[in-house]
């Protein structure tokens, strides 16, 4: 049960989150970077560590850049989470926090 609240609660943040940095993506623009790209990205950037981490949730965010920037939440066994944003040119960024809009 606290897996499923945990899970909601996260989902519920990335609404936030989308919302609070521009607004939803629309369903007629098409990302610049594909979805298993930029998940490809992600694992990446988290480094030795992506084998402990697991993908919760991910989204594009439109006021970020042109083209959408990719944010995926990442939980772990140890119970610290990472966000992880993929810009269009495929840099990332691996934060602690929530990305803030």
């Amino acid at each position: 049960m606290k897996k499923v609240a945990a899970s909601l609660a996260v989902l519920v943040l990335l609404g936030v989150i989308v919302f609070a940095a521009g607004g939803m993506w629309k369903p007629k623009w098409k990302p610049k970077l594909s979805l298993t790209r930029a998940l490809s990205v992600a694992e990446q950037a988290l480094g030795n560590n992506a084998s402990g981490y697991y993908c919760l949730g991910a989204g594009v965010l439109s006021g970020a850049a042109p083209g959408g920037d990719w944010t995926f939440y990442f939980g772990s066994a140890h119970g610290k989470g990472k966000w992880v944003i993929i810009h269009p040119d495929e840099r990332a960024e691996v934060r602690d926090q929530p990305p803030q809009g």
